[in-house]
């Protein structure tokens, strides 16, 4: 990309841009289509999760996670399924969603574990989904228990 960079750009601000594109706002999914969920016209672009060892990862590892990406569990039945911060490198809402796609919990900020043991977070009632998003999400698109989500492209 290097290269490239130098030779289609003498602007050094504009290589850094791109870069940062790349490396920061570029969508966390690999998906061949795009999912996403959605309250009215806000949605988030989600990578689907649903095999046992990308349940137990997650974003764990992960540098960054851009404005509108996230990550969509999607369990085999409906459960009380926790969640933990270890291994995590940035902050994150989780928000609990039940099999009719209603809210059923919303945890805002979660800050990464620093230290054991790391706190454990779980929904208040029985969900099918959990979505993990940017960090003030839920807050700055008025996400509340009980609302119901739109899933497009599942």
């Amino acid at each position: 990309m290097t290269k490239n960079c130098e030779k289609l750009c003498r602007d050094a601000k504009f290589c850094v841009s791109t870069i940062l594109y790349f490396t920061l706002i570029a969508p966390v999914s690999t998906q061949a289509h795009a999912v996403s969920v959605c309250k009215k016209d806000v949605c988030v672009q989600v990578e689907v999760v649903s095999k046992d060892e990308d349940l137990q990862r997650g974003l764990q590892g992960r540098d960054v996670l851009a404005d509108h990406h996230g990550m969509l569990f999607v369990f085999k039945s409906d459960g009380f399924y926790r969640f933990w911060m270890k291994d995590m490198r940035f902050p994150i809402d989780m928000i609990w969603i039940d099999r009719q796609h209603h809210i059923v919990t919303i945890a805002p900020s979660r800050l990464p574990c620093v230290q054991d043991p790391c706190p454990v977070y779980e929904p208040s009632g029985q969900a099918r989904y959990c979505l993990e998003a940017s960090d003030g999400f839920a807050l700055k698109n008025q996400l509340k228990t009980g609302d119901l989500l739109e899933f497009k492209g599942i």
